[in-house]
This record gives structure tokens, C-alpha cells and sequence, in this order.
């Protein structure tokens, strides 16, 4: 049953805390629970779960109208489970947790709406989950009890015990996007921008590690379905933001329904030199790279081995010819992800697209190898040495 919590329990939307404990007695795919909803238009906060089958099964954060990923914390709930959500405003971050381990910081501040913040209670469409988002069309979940509700003001500043309170990262958030960006980047340093789907997820943690004290990084979870339907000044606040020394950047996995008979050579070419052209627009002396399309593999079998390419490799080498296409008439590196994987098929995940935790250490040093390589034909002015970006590769 629905639940309210008085405006007046929040005085300070820089300065609040909200914990729930969720039981799931069942779970039902394509549904939705909007755990904390305050939101009118484009002002006010929200915390939505939902199960969504073979999508990950995502928890969003509603900021200031603009719904952001958080995790894939729901992903492993079972009939039984229960699960601890925590969504906390702090000094101009918004910060949420489940069960103790920070899912985001968002660089942010709530926007003031003066309605109440209602708990499961379905309003309107204004989180936007539907066709025009790629998602199905969901209903509410059922079979969810709270088992228990807490709210503290400004007099408490929450922080997950064993938390880092020297973050040094969170996401930056504008109209439409989200980049991972550090807490206080250093001047001195340079900067790498990488853009990308889900496998740049997968390369994150081993590249931070490769460029720890070394370099800046941003990074922009993003594709398009089709990479002639972008919109140019998306492109333009991320690199204003990143100010980027090297722009690395993939589209491809996301856009394998982009077949010969729907979409002419001609057509995928055009679309992927526009995209080199934002981007140059944007940062015009920045080094920009293309990361090519990691293979589609088999799936799993019982006894988890990957027999080889699945049945949508076929449409990752078009995309991967064309692009290369693409980017030589526009005199773009391309970073060869796609052989570098497939020679690791053993390494693949098993679910026809991602990988383990070994691959993506390899694809991280294929990524920072070529940007170093990069900034030696371009070096940026602002700096006379380049060789702290990243470590030398160990041979």
C-alpha cells in the first residue's frame, strides 16, 4: 500500500536521508516499483526499481526531471530476497546505496518541488519507461512489503559504514547524459574521454587502475541505436565538460538490426563520419579515436564454454568495415577491439556480448596504448610531456 512522507520531514534537499527495506516475495518480469517519488515536472528526486528480464533489470535515480542509471542491483533478487535502499543528498551530490555499497554519486542538486516524496505508489509516465525508450511497456510490481521506513534531515550525514569519504569520482549530469567524471580533476594532468555501450563498463575498472594518478578520465556510457540519430549538443556538453585530450569512442552493438537492406553502405558510412565530425567540432584539437565492435559470440553451454561467433557476428564485421571505412576518409585510428577479442573466446561471458574480467584487462591496455600512441603524433600543446598519461606497457 502506498505511503507518503511529508514535505516537512525534508527541510533541506541538500541535507537529507531516506532508507528503505524492501522484502520481494515474488518477481514478475517487466514491472516496476518507484521506491521514493517527488517529482513534478522537471523538479524533484525519485528512486525506481524494476525487473526487466533480459535488460539487467536497472535501478533508476529521477533528477531535476532527467532519469539516470544507478545499478543493476535488482538483477540478482529472488522470491525472498530482501534488499536496504538508501538515497542520500549531501553537499551537491546525490548519492545511492543498496545494502551498504554506493551504486552512484551524482554531482547534482535537487531542484525544490513542493509535493510530498510518495513511497510504491505508481503516478503518472514521467519516468519515461516505454517504447520510445527501447524498454517494454511495464506494470507495477507486486509482492513487495517494506519492512521498514527511515528518514533523517540535515541533523545526520549519512555515509555506508567502511565508506570512502575521499571519493574521487561521481557522475556529472546534464540534459540527456551522464559521465563518470573525477571529483577534482588535475590541471596538470591529461584528459581522456571514452564513449561507449556496456563494454566500456566492462573496461572501466582495469583502465582506472592503468591511469590512477596518471591522467583525468570521463567516461560517457552512451550509444546510439543508429549513429545518424545523435543529437549534436549532447556531444557538445560532454567534451565541454570533459575538455578532452583524447576522445575514444565505439558504436556498434547496439546497432546490429542496421542490415544492408534497411540501411545502405552508403548510409552507415555518412553516419559514422558525422559522428567524427561532432566530435571534432567540439574539441578541435583533441586526438579522436574509434574503438571498433567487439564480436557477437555463442552462447554458454551447459558446461559454460562458448563454441565460437554467434549469429549476429555476420552484422558486426559490415559494421566493422564500414566504420573503418568511415574512418579512413576521415584519418581516425581505429583501436582493433574486435580481433583482439575474438581471439579470446574462452574469455567471453556467455551471453553473446560481454566478457570476463581477463579480456576487458587486455581491451583496457589495447585502449591506453593506442591513446598514448596517439598523443605522441599529437602532442597537445598545453603540455611538454606526455609519458605520465599511462604506465609503459610491461613486455
Amino acid at each position: 500500500r502506498p505511503l507518503e512522507i511529508p514535505a516537512s520531514a525534508i527541510s533541506d534537499l541538500d541535507a537529507f536521508t531516506l532508507e528503505a527495506t524492501l522484502r520481494f516475495d515474488a518477481r514478475e518480469d517487466f514491472t516496476f516499483f518507484p521506491l521514493f517519488d517527488c517529482t513534478v515536472s522537471e523538479t524533484g528526486f525519485g528512486l525506481a526499481l524494476t525487473f526487466m528480464s533480459d535488460r539487467g533489470n536497472p535501478v533508476y535515480l529521477m533528477e531535476n526531471g532527467q532519469r539516470r542509471f544507478v545499478s543493476y542491483a535488482m538483477s540478482t533478487v529472488k522470491p525472498g530476497d530482501t534488499r536496504t535502499f538508501v538515497l542520500t543528498a549531501r553537499k551537491g551530490w546525490i548519492v545511492v546505496y543498496c545494502d551498504g555499497v554506493v551504486q552512484r554519486r551524482f554531482r547534482s542538486r535537487i531542484t525544490p518541488t513542493p509535493d510530498s516524496v510518495t513511497v510504491g505508489r505508481i503516478v503518472d509516465t514521467h519516468w519515461g519507461l516505454g517504447p520510445s525508450n527501447f524498454m517494454p511497456l511495464v506494470k507495477p510490481m507486486k509482492g513487495v512489503r517494506l519492512l521498514s521506513l527511515k528518514v533523517w534531515g540535515s541533523e545526520r550525514e549519512y555515509y555506508a559504514p567502511g565508506e570512502n569519504r575521499d571519493a574521487v569520482d561521481g557522475f556529472v549530469c546534464g540534459d540527456g547524459w551522464t559521465v563518470e567524471a573525477p571529483v577534482s580533476p588535475d590541471p596538470t594532468k591529461l584528459t581522456l574521454l571514452y564513449i561507449g555501450d556496456s563494454i566500456s563498463d566492462g573496461y572501466t575498472p582495469p583502465i582506472k587502475r592503468l591511469a590512477a594518478g596518471k591522467a583525468n578520465l570521463y567516461h560517457w556510457t552512451k550509444c546510439w541505436r543508429e549513429p545518424s540519430v545523435v543529437e549534436p549538443r549532447q556531444i557538445a556538453e560532454v567534451v565541454a565538460c570533459a575538455k578532452p585530450d583524447v576522445i575514444v569512442f565505439n558504436n556498434g552493438l547496439h546497432s546490429l538490426h542496421m542490415t544492408e537492406d534497411r540501411f545502405p553502405d552508403e548510409t552507415v558510412v555518412a553516419a559514422y563520419r558525422r559522428l567524427v565530425s561532432l566530435f571534432r567540432a567540439a574539441a578541435p584539437k583533441a586526438s579522436v579515436l574509434y574503438l571498433n565492435t567487439t564480436p557477437n559470440t555463442a552462447k554458454a553451454d551447459a558446461d559454460g564454454r562458448i563454441a565460437g561467433f554467434g549469429p549476429k557476428n555476420e552484422a558486426v564485421l559490415r559494421l566493422n568495415r564500414l566504420a573503418a571505412r568511415a574512418m579512413a576518409e576521415e584519418k581516425v585510428p581505429v583501436v582493433d577491439a574486435y580481433s583482439l577479442m575474438a581471439a579470446r573466446i574462452p574469455e567471453a561471458r556467455g551471453d553473446g556480448y560481454h566478457w570476463k574480467p581477463a579480456a576487458y584487462e587486455a581491451l583496457a591496455a589495447e585502449v591506453a596504448d593506442n591513446a598514448r600512441a596517439a598523443l605522441r603524433k599529437n602532442p597537445p600543446t598545453r603540455l611538454a610531456l606526455i609519458g605520465h598519461l599511462l604506465p609503459p606497457p610491461a613486455y
